[in-house]
């Protein structure tokens, strides 16, 4: 079955950048704010070193995030990362994290699925639309949130959408499942033969 595409915003209810604030000064309230560095190629938090700034009362209230929000990397001199996303999940959440204004945040909208909607943008083919979108400036890779909203998503229907992101879900965990058990698997031959050299 085929979908017919219609712009991503179609398919959100927030798609806005976030704010970098200032060093705090001391005594001031500082928040943690997630930035492209935070997020790894693979859409994973890395979140050992998250930024500690002092926002506005206006521009936290703005950019808190929440469950299921999705965090893109609009701006990066690699077209690698230029587009990787990380879904806000209950880890990021509870530490009441902002994002900067290197990033965009998308909210999905309540027919739209975030966990297809970060496999789409994941994929090949919004890389592709990603690339050829971003603007050079001073050797960056840059979206704006018009251009990220402009890209053509497959729209299936909202429970489709639930369906193939259970299926993919599935066979990722199955793939992290087979590689650890490589890994494993060549830890074990390399202390056996480390072993049998000193014997």
């Amino acid at each position: 079955m085929t979908w017919r595409p219609a712009p991503l915003k179609r398919f959100l209810q927030l798609n806005d950048s976030g704010a970098w604030g200032d060093d705090p000064e001391p005594g001031q309230s500082t928040t943690r704010v997630v930035r492209s560095t935070d997020i790894r190629l693979d859409g994973s938090w890395d979140l050992a070193d998250v930024a500690r700034r002092h926002l506005s009362d206006r521009d936290l209230r703005r950019t808190r995030l929440e469950p299921g929000d999705l965090v893109v990397v609009t701006s990066s001199g690699s077209a690698d990362h230029l587009g990787k996303t990380a879904i806000v999940d209950e880890v990021v959440a509870e530490q009441d994290a902002s994002f900067s204004n290197f990033v965009q945040r998308l909210r999905p909208s309540a027919d739209a699925d975030g966990r297809y909607l970060r496999y789409f943008l994941s994929s090949n083919v919004a890389s592709f639309e990603f690339g050829r979108l971003g603007t050079t400036s001073t050797g960056l890779r840059n979206l704006s949130g018009g251009l990220l909203g402009s890209v053509a998503c497959p729209g299936p229907p909202v429970d489709e959408q639930r369906r193939i992101a259970d299926f993919l879900d599935t066979e990722a965990a199955g793939i992290d499942a087979l590689i650890t058990a490589k890994q494993q698997m060549a830890d074990g031959l390399i202390a056996s033969r480390m072993d049998t050299m000193r014997a």
